[in-house]
């Protein structure tokens, strides 16, 4: 009786590794779709809007005012075209030539002008500013119609 008892415990046994082995196998698998998932959404996300220069010679921007501290940049920027900015792309290089990407939410309206102030880390010695725009729930970056500056006086 032992014996026979004995059997069946190593029977559930193999059983019971079988069931744990496909739940750990299941349970990588779901974390590699997640991972691959919320990868793919970023990426998605991520894919710059690729336009015909057309649509980008109605945008342009102009910097009436600028100047810095150690820790702040600040912009004077005017819309100066037809299409209204709703976004700006910031890429900064400062004097030990490391370089910042910023990006500011901010609508400017055609012939209006908005000051702006923007944490840096140091010193800039290079300033390059890239209009955005919506068309059709797409971001549009006008690289094309960037403002770019090497004189940035001390406030």
């Amino acid at each position: 009786m032992i014996s026979k008892f004995m059997q069946n415990k190593k029977a559930i046994s193999e059983y019971i590794s079988w069931v744990l082995l496909i739940l750990i196998v299941v349970t990588i698998a779901v974390i590699v779709a997640t991972f691959v998932q919320r990868f793919s959404e970023k990426s998605v996300s991520n894919i710059q809007t690729s336009v015909s220069v057309e649509e980008c010679n109605f945008v342009s921007v102009s910097v009436p005012g600028l100047c810095q501290k150690p820790l702040s940049l600040y912009i004077n920027i005017t819309n100066n075209n037809l299409i209204t900015i709703t976004e700006l792309k910031f890429r900064l290089v400062y004097l030990n030539n490391s370089t910042d990407n910023q990006r500011k939410i901010i609508t400017i309206i055609p012939g209006d002008t908005k000051e702006l102030e923007l944490l840096t880390q140091e010193i800039i010695k290079k300033l390059d500013i890239i209009p955005v725009f919506q068309k059709e729930n797409k971001r549009i970056i006008c690289e094309e119609q960037k403002y770019s500056t090497e004189t940035i006086e001390i406030c």
